[in-house]
């Protein structure tokens, strides 16, 4: 990453620093636990397609959708990402389709979209996933068309901290 000055790249260090500090105070565990393998919610609770109310489509795919839902006990909102067994099966993707879910499931994080829950009937698979509501960022740079500074730094800083946690985590996934 290079900076228009000395000024500007201590700014976006400091706007580093402060974003991976919060993120982490909002991690349940310790930096130093990352290798642990406590079960996440996935692995918990049992659901099934009748614990949530379908309310819209999000988007659709060659192998299936994402449904926005909600969680009838809880009323929280999530995406549903639903795939065809078949199609899966057809194309050749069924390990693919399963180690999109092992790591997803090991993975938690502020910044990256989680696996909250899973599970299958005879001819569809369930990943019931965090809802981000406001869209891709691509989306919103179409949209805007440029960045302040801030805004770039913010999302920057996001960024850096997903990827430094993949980075982390990458012998675990």
């Amino acid at each position: 990453m290079c900076a228009e000055s000395a000024d500007s790249r201590d700014d976006w260090i400091r706007e580093l620093i402060g974003e991976r500090d919060r993120a982490q105070g909002k991690q349940n565990t310790p930096t130093s636990d990352k290798e642990s393998s406590a079960p996440t919610t996935a692995q918990k609770e049992k659901v099934n397609i009748e614990d949530f109310e379908l309310l819209t489509v999000v988007g659709k795919g060659s192998f299936g959708k994402v449904i926005q839902v909600r969680k009838k006990d809880t009323k929280k909102i999530y995406a549903m990402k639903v795939l065809n067994k078949k199609t899966i099966f057809d194309r050749g993707e069924v390990e693919h389709t399963k180690a999109e879910k092992n790591i997803l499931q090991k993975l938690c994080h502020p910044f990256l979209v989680n696996l909250n829950y899973s599970f299958q009937t005879p001819d569809k698979l369930y990943f019931i996933m965090d809802y981000v509501n406001g869209g891709e960022l691509f989306f919103h740079l179409q949209k805007d068309k440029t960045f302040s500074e801030d805004r770039a730094r913010f999302y920057c800083a996001e960024i850096v901290l997903g990827l430094e946690y993949l980075q982390d985590r990458k012998s675990v996934v």
